[in-house]
């Protein structure tokens, strides 16, 4: 059995899948490890699959390679390949050579050090275009709540095995994966690793596509509107009640209109009791949310034999 998993995303990655494979080999030489690597082809529509066949034979270290039908996006994948992981230690990484496999060791230390459940190597400096790490930092900030701090995610990870047990339950595409790293990772780190220049060609995330998955995610795969929605109804239920008294208080002690009165209130505290309903409602919503998204599950991070 591995002592690490290593999962690679692929997607069109014809082109520079034997650089890839040529920088692994060098490093699990060098380190000595019994490596394993998953290679996941995200229904890439060259001949990346065909590729990966023909090279496979020529490295010493252990390949499991799995095609997917269609393009289920770069997330869906790692958490696909993540499922078939069984080594103790699980990194991810992607497949363009932006992150050295050397750097793999400045993680294992870390979590050593740290003794952490997941590490992220972030990046001093940054080599992609400006708009998408602009994009990335926005949407990390929006998902900021408590517990879970997303500022330091990258997809150049190292886990513990029951960190990525939830992946082996979950047979539907996974849009955003952090959450699940998150939330089972009790103890988390970080530490700077070098981010080199890919490979070849440009990344597939365009301004519009990097734009279509942060608004999916944020409405239809996290609760964050749903805590909007709870929040303020609690919220504007107090400010409607605080009101009504307001103008029950100038009935009492002041001149009003006839009736005029009795009308505020009357739509001040019913709309407080619905929007307090409508907040009960968005909470009952998310807690099923959660449960469908196997987010309220007990997991075992380490076993000791």
């Amino acid at each position: 059995m591995p002592e690490l998993d290593i999962v690679i995303p692929l997607y069109k990655a014809e082109a520079h899948l034997k650089a890839l494979l040529d920088r692994l080999q060098e490093w699990i030489d060098f380190s000595g490890r019994k490596v394993r690597i998953i290679l996941v082809d995200d229904g890439s529509m060259d001949h990346t699959f065909s590729t990966l066949k023909t090279l496979k034979p020529l490295y010493s270290f252990e390949i499991l390679a799995l095609r997917l039908t269609v393009n289920y996006g770069q997330m869906a994948a790692t958490a696909c390949g993540l499922s078939y992981a069984e080594a103790p230690l699980i990194a991810t990484m992607d497949d363009d050579l932006q992150h050295d496999p050397f750097e793999l060791e400045k993680l294992i230390k870390k979590m050593e050090e740290d003794e952490a459940d997941l590490v992220y190597g972030t990046f001093a400096q940054r080599k992609h275009p400006f708009f998408r790490t602009a994009g990335s930092r926005l949407l990390k900030f929006l998902l900021l709540e408590k517990n879970r701090d997303y500022t330091q995610a990258t997809s150049f990870r190292l886990m513990k095995s029951g960190t990525a047990a939830i992946f082996k339950n979950i047979n539907t595409p996974v849009k955003y994966i952090e959450q699940y790293f998150l939330h089972y990772a009790s103890i988390k780190s970080s530490c700077v690793v070098a981010h080199g220049s890919r490979a070849q060609g440009r990344s597939q995330y365009s301004v519009y596509r990097l734009f279509n998955l942060s608004v999916e995610f944020l409405l239809f795969h996290s609760s964050l509107p749903l805590k909007f929605i709870t929040r303020l109804g609690i919220f504007m239920s107090v400010v409607f009640f605080v009101m009504g008294l307001y103008f029950i208080y100038r009935k009492l002690f002041h001149f009003t209109e006839i009736g005029y009165t009795s009308i505020i209130v009357s739509i001040f505290f019913s709309t407080g009791l619905i929007m307090l309903s409508l907040g009960i409602i968005g909470e009952y919503i998310r807690r099923i949310w959660l449960n469908q998204n196997n987010l309220e599950r007990l997991i075992v991070s380490e076993e000791l034999r």
